[in-house]
């Protein structure tokens, strides 16, 4: 099995300028340590992962579900096909659940595990079989901000599962913030290197160990 070879973003001076050690990191399949003891990726079992997002409208006119779904169009966008499809999908079919709903004043989103039932631990260490993803409708001010959010939140969900150290001034999706990477328009939202991980963890095998490549 092979994976092809790549280089990291020039500017982006975190994880020695590997590709393969940024992989590693972002899906938890690092050199086992005692917090990140897996190896093995972590994916779904079938594609395009079915996503349902409810309808709601805030009284100013900030629309999450219809910013909600145009985060999925842009994903499928930039990856080049149907990674997701959200269109008559219903919440029991689902993969992933939107949810819109007060988180408080220091999260604008959050990304759960809610199946298989029982399992209390983090993203990357099960394979998922239906996530919840909650958009908090107290803090993001604007249609953008909430589209912004949603693909970040889509982006752990979909087995991105970290946040990209020391590089967020380069413009990944996966930053622990993900404020302004729509300022240039939707085609720039996610980077090459979120964009080439994502095909990565799309067409290998789940549970390939990835300590294999080199």
């Amino acid at each position: 099995m092979v994976m092809p070879r790549f280089g990291m973003d020039p500017i982006c001076d975190s994880y020695g300028g590997d590709f393969l050690t940024y992989l590693r990191y972002m899906t938890k399949t690092a050199v086992p340590a005692l917090q990140w003891p897996n190896q093995l990726l972590c994916s779904w079992e079938e594609y395009p992962v079915k996503v349902h997002i409810p309808d709601y409208l805030r009284p100013d006119g900030v629309d999450f579900g219809a910013n909600s779904r145009l985060g999925i169009s842009i994903w499928n966008q930039a990856v080049g096909q149907e990674i997701l499809v959200f269109d008559g999908v219903g919440e029991e079919e689902a993969d992933v659940v939107f949810a819109f709903y007060d988180l408080g004043a220091t999260a604008n989103g959050v990304t759960s595990l809610t199946e298989p039932l029982g399992y209390d631990g983090p993203l990357g260490f099960i394979t998922p079989e239906k996530i919840t993803v909650g958009i908090n409708i107290l803090v993001l001010p604007t249609d953008q901000r909430v589209q912004e959010t949603s693909l970040h939140e889509m982006g752990h969900a979909l087995g991105l599962y970290r946040h990209v150290q020391a590089c967020s001034q380069v413009g990944y999706l996966m930053a622990l913030t993900s404020a302004g990477v729509l300022d240039d328009g939707p085609g720039n939202a996610v980077h090459i290197d979120e964009i080439r991980a994502m095909m990565i963890i799309r067409n290998l095998p789940r549970w390939v160990d990835l300590s294999g490549f080199h």
